[in-house]
């Protein structure tokens, strides 16, 4: 009866941990709300503490869990060459923490890390919920706009945002002067995040894997995606969408063969990486705009998107050459880190290790994805789709906000989803 009643409070205990992790992950990083409340560092502080020392114990207990996989020991060469090469503490504290997470994680119970998932896409259901209030509220009073002029970025860190009007308490605007949607003109919407790409990671990421589940969770995910999509209207997001869209036959043509489509995807990142080190990239951003010029009706966004584009695309060009010219990796990258995907950051950070692990990651959660493709009905194809759609942006486009310690957490998460829907279904074929 002892014994019995010491399980169960080890499970509530475990319980109580993994709503803090799902606490944790819109407490860091670049998303803001705890800045409304000028308690971001404080709790940050108390979650650290409080979660630290157990996920430590946890993942201690069950080393051989994590040990060979490719995400932490990722994570691991990222903290020495950050430790090694530019020793920011910050940095360090960044990856540590991920790293301890990523291998509790790893070593958790199925049950748990489920819990920790559902969680997320509550908290994120709640603040999409949020931002189409606040966007409902501006389409029929865009004089509430005048009133919003908080400008949130992830150099404020902790600093309190003080003064603010209430509208404010459902999300921030994007200051771009907005844009137009079906001719009428509208404010672009980053919730409380620092920039609207933040949100492929900490919002389309919960949406996509909203729709693997079943019952209430996956009802979250259409308010999550419809907010993220129309009402953020980032390009980062909309890339994540068509090459979603373009990845899709992919999945038809290699389903009986999902480790040569990933090879043949991985391949594909490689063609486009090194094409973007060859073209002009005015001239493609300029006959690009004039390709979507007909969209115009629908939404001016795209049209707006030649300044970023060229700086997007430039910065990308510029790091490949520099991962070429440093094999060992820089350690911190600064803005590089921002505007250039993940294959090329982890290049950047620590070297060719750093390609090869993070490419093996990709390796394989597109040969899960195709897989699951293969395997699950109309749901899972479009989470398989769109999963490897925002994999493909992320590993050579933009990769904003996916080294921080939220990045990485939804990372693990998706990577841990996705190869459990794929050994499902392999299970289920043997059984047959």
């Amino acid at each position: 009866m002892a014994s019995e009643q010491y399980n169960k409070s080890t499970q509530h205990f475990l319980y109580f941990c993994c709503l803090l992790i799902a606490i944790s992950f819109y407490s860091f990083g670049n998303f803001g709300f705890l800045n409304i409340f000028g308690a971001r560092r404080e709790i940050q502080i108390v979650l650290l503490l409080m979660l630290m020392p157990v996920l430590s114990i946890i993942a201690a207990q069950k080393t051989g869990q994590f040990l060979k996989e490719p995400l932490w020991l990722l994570v691991l060469c990222f903290l020495i060459a950050e430790i090694i090469l530019t020793q920011h503490a910050i940095n360090i504290l960044n990856y540590l923490t991920a790293l301890i997470t990523i291998g509790a994680l790893f070593s958790l119970k199925d049950k748990y890390v489920t819990f920790i998932t559902k969680a997320i896409i509550v908290l994120c259901g709640i603040f999409s919920i949020m931002g189409i209030m606040q966007f409902i509220l501006l389409w029929f009073n865009p004089g509430l706009s005048a009133f919003m002029d908080h400008r949130y970025a992830s150099a404020m860190s902790a600093k309190t945002i003080s003064n603010i009007s209430a509208i404010e308490y459902l999300g921030f605007i994007v200051a771009d002067g907005g844009t137009t949607l079906l001719g009428h003109h509208v404010y672009r919407l980053k919730s409380f995040a620092a920039e609207p790409s933040v949100l492929v990671y900490s919002f389309l990421c919960p949406g996509i894997l909203a729709l693997s589940y079943r019952g209430r969770i996956r009802v979250l995910a259409y308010p999550i995606l419809v907010f993220t999509i129309v009402f953020v209207a980032s390009g980062t997001i909309w890339l994540c969408i068509l090459f979603g869209l373009i990845l899709f036959p992919i999945g038809y043509f290699f389903k009986r063969s999902p480790r040569s489509g990933s090879m043949v995807i991985l391949l594909i990142v490689v063609m486009v990486a090194l094409l973007i080190t060859k073209i002009d990239i005015p001239l493609f951003m300029r006959s690009t705009i004039d390709f979507l010029s007909p969209v115009y009706s629908i939404s001016s966004m795209p049209l707006q998107k030649y300044h970023s584009g060229v700086v997007r695309l430039t910065s990308i060009a510029y790091g490949i050459e520099k991962v070429l010219s440093h094999p060992f990796g820089l350690g911190s990258v600064g803005t590089l880190g921002i505007i250039s995907g993940l294959i090329v950051v982890s290049g950047l950070v620590c070297g060719f290790p750093g390609l090869l692990l993070i490419s093996v990651v990709f390796y394989r959660m597109f040969k899960y994805g195709i897989h699951v493709w293969q395997c699950y009905g109309k749901e899972g194809k479009i989470f398989s789709a769109l999963l490897c759609g925002t994999f493909f942006q992320t590993s050579f486009f933009s990769s904003y906000g996916w080294t921080s310690f939220a990045g990485l957490t939804i990372l693990c998460l998706l990577y841990i989803r996705i190869r459990a829907l794929s050994a499902s279904a392999t299970e289920s074929m043997h059984h047959m």
